[in-house]
């Protein structure tokens, strides 16, 4: 009896840190194209009411506009006692627009976000050898020099990370 709860514990162990997941064209397809580069053309600042955190709120709103495709960066300017806070967000007007992202982000958390005045700036796109590069144009209208512009990991993720792996 003993060994052969030995033999089905080594062959569990032996089959388990074999095991790879193979995905289908369609999934590994998928996977490629949300992680394309994507050369912004535009910048988006909305105004957003009911965000009660940068991290949960922001890294939920940060995930839903990257899973959309075409967005390039999210940044946010959040004060803790505030009603409205802002959302800049960088992204490919080709690939998606602005009215998509205000309805994604009213549908959000089973719409716990109001969005508020929107403006957007466009972008002109240089082109150069060694790469695209997006700067805002002259005329710019809109100000988020505010934000920190620096973007700390969502707790979550990594917490998730360390305990799947």
């Amino acid at each position: 009896m003993k060994r052969i709860f030995f033999l089905v514990t080594i062959g569990l162990i032996l089959t388990a840190c074999s095991s790879e997941v193979q995905l289908d064209s369609d999934q590994t397809q998928d996977k490629l194209s949300n992680t394309e580069l994507v050369v912004p053309n535009r910048l988006l600042t909305v105004e957003i009411e009911g965000m009660v955190c940068e991290m949960g709120c922001g890294g939920s709103i940060r995930k839903d506009l990257k899973a959309a495709g075409g967005v390039s960066d999210v940044t946010f300017d959040y004060k803790e006692d505030r009603n409205t806070n802002f959302v800049a967000v960088t992204f490919d007007s080709q690939r998606i627009t602005e009215q998509e992202m205000i309805e994604r982000l009213s549908k959000l958390n089973e719409g716990q976000f109001t969005v508020g005045i929107t403006e957007w700036e466009e972008f002109q796109v240089e082109n150069s050898n060694e790469k695209n590069e997006a700067k805002p144009s002259e005329d710019s209208k809109i100000d988020v020099s505010s934000s920190s512009g620096v973007e700390l990991p969502n707790l979550l993720d990594l917490l998730s990370g360390l305990l799947l792996r």
